[in-house]
């Protein structure tokens, strides 16, 4: 009956930035729900562990931790291949995971224990290829990487293409020793980049030999993984034009401010939104479904966030969900 939440977090390495952020987005998530009265009536509790930035032996003892403390959802881990490893001891313990970063496809996602607050590879990929459409390209390259990333983004583009009368799709794909895609593309209406971090040096390189080969950049529209700096590879200005997608949500002032106030040292807001919806998302399945099973916030998830009007308070949103017929 009393909702205690758990993050399992990245807290060192490249990624730990992002988990601070995060981190404070709980805090200040669980402050709200404490100021109006808790989850189901009790206040609800958090506890913070480090999942470390591989799979192994320090995300399975921070789980044990938080199972040790009774969590009911635990807000991350927030890498596919962390999740993955996280899956199947949450199904054992009956906790509930909500990823703030997992895109790809999961094994195991489909136990009843998991949800996710950010789009799949694939689900980005159908965007980006809905937005080609409707700018009216008839004619799509998709240059992907020879990986899973690569292929969901593929198989998205492929789909939106697939829905319209007026264009077709057609996929290159490239590894780190085989770049040989801009003779195949150069003349498609749109050309969409959809390479992997690991490549980023090749896709450096290959968006300069598309560039050569006189490719407008209004025609490149590159994944979330591909929109990054070629400021060291590229002239200034060479990618004018381009579009590109980034995931996660923009924190506004006034929620930057409530983060600083969780912390002042904050470096960066990035998927800070997206872990306080985890959090509001949670508590307001708990409260619709009147238990904190972990089962339970996944069984509620859909209720409370699929249909309805937008609120951007826990209060707000309750009250919704009161006065709905």
């Amino acid at each position: 009956g009393r909702l205690v939440i758990g993050t399992l977090l990245p807290t060192d390495g490249d990624t730990a930035g992002v988990a601070a952020a995060q981190i404070a987005a709980v805090e200040v998530a669980v402050r709200e729900l404490n100021d109006n009265g808790g989850v189901l009536d009790e206040p609800v509790t958090v506890f913070h562990r480090n999942s470390g930035v591989e799979p192994g032996g320090e995300l399975e003892a921070a789980f044990a931790d938080l199972v040790e403390r009774g969590v009911d959802v635990v807000i991350g881990p927030f890498s596919d291949a962390l999740v993955e490893q996280a899956l199947p001891l949450a199904a054992e313990a009956g906790v509930a995971l909500i990823s703030t970063g997992a895109t790809g496809e999961l094994a195991g996602a489909d136990e009843g224990y998991f949800a996710r607050v950010v789009a799949t590879d694939y689900l980005q990929g159908l965007t980006i290829g809905q937005a080609v459409v409707a700018d009216g390209a008839s004619s799509i390259a998709v240059i992907a990487s020879d990986d899973a990333y690569g292929e969901a983004i593929a198989d998205g583009v492929a789909d939106a293409a697939a829905a319209s009368d007026a264009a077709s799709s057609a996929v290159v794909t490239i590894t780190a020793s085989d770049t040989s895609a801009t003779s195949t593309v150069a003349d498609a209406d749109a050309v969409i980049v959809a390479t992997s971090v690991a490549l980023a040096d090749v896709t450096a390189g290959m968006l300069a030999d598309l560039l050569d080969a006189s490719l407008s950049p209004a025609s490149l529209w590159l994944a979330s993984a591909a929109a990054a700096d070629y400021s060291g590879s590229l002239d200034a200005g060479a990618l004018e034009g381009a579009r590109g997608a980034l995931l996660g949500a923009d924190a506004d002032d006034e929620f930057v401010e409530r983060l600083r106030f969780a912390d002042p040292f904050l470096g960066g807001f990035r998927w800070a939104p997206e872990a306080y919806d985890a959090v509001l998302l949670a508590a307001l399945a708990v409260t619709v479904i009147g238990d904190d099973g972990g089962a339970s916030i996944i069984a509620g998830l859909p209720q409370v966030a699929r249909q309805g009007a937008p609120c951007t308070s826990y209060g707000e949103c309750l009250q919704f969900l009161i006065d709905e017929p």
